[in-house]
């Protein structure tokens, strides 16, 4: 009967162990090389991420649209079905509300007060 008893306590404090350690992995795509500008940054944060958070969490870098390009890579961060992604500014107005998402070029001069080229007096 002790011995039955130890055996359930061991089995579940154990068990109760291997869920207080278990490792949440996040996916993050890209649609561009793992070599590119991109592909260096999510590399870092994927290694940042599992040092920061002492292996808590980890972070699976995926490249050249393998998860779909990045209007896919948005939907499926919509859904849930991925969990981070790092796109250009380019297909953000198709998902955002029309608040006047620019790019750098477009919406900033660089000056104070000077409109960009381009920008043709409309406030954003």
């Amino acid at each position: 009967m002790k011995l039955a008893r130890l055996a359930l306590a061991l089995t579940l404090a154990l068990g109760f162990t291997a869920v207080a350690q278990a490792q949440t992995t996040m996916r993050i795509s890209i649609s561009i090389a793992k070599d590119s500008h991109q592909g260096v940054g999510i590399d870092t944060f994927a290694s940042e991420v599992e040092k920061r958070t002492g292996g808590r969490y980890k972070v699976q870098t995926f490249c050249s649209g393998s998860l779909g390009g990045e209007r896919e890579s948005i939907e499926a961060v919509q859904l849930g079905t991925q969990e981070l992604t790092l796109t250009s500014t380019g297909p953000i107005p198709n998902f955002a509300l029309p608040r006047g998402v620019h790019g750098p070029a477009a919406g900033h001069s660089g000056r104070a007060g000077k409109p960009a080229v381009g920008d043709h007096g409309r406030q954003v």
